[in-house]
């Protein structure tokens, strides 16, 4: 019967030997979503208008219908 650490480290070798280096460093996947993050900023037109008015909801008494609504 097959040892479950030897199992496991042959899956770590196997895996590790597989992950190309860049993506170990943790700075190559902030890179990556902040790319991501400016490309879908690019394909919306945000909304840059001015707001004339504001509403403001001050809830009394807090109970359970107030948090909900």
């Amino acid at each position: 019967m097959i040892s479950p650490f030897l199992v496991l480290a042959i899956g770590t070798c196997l895996t590790n030997s597989l992950v190309p280096e860049k993506e170990k460093d943790p700075k190559y996947w902030r890179d990556q979503a902040q790319e991501t993050l400016k490309y879908a900023l690019e394909l919306q037109k945000l909304n840059t208008n001015v707001a004339k008015n504001v509403i403001m909801f001050l809830g009394d008494g807090m109970g359970v219908s107030t948090v909900t609504a």
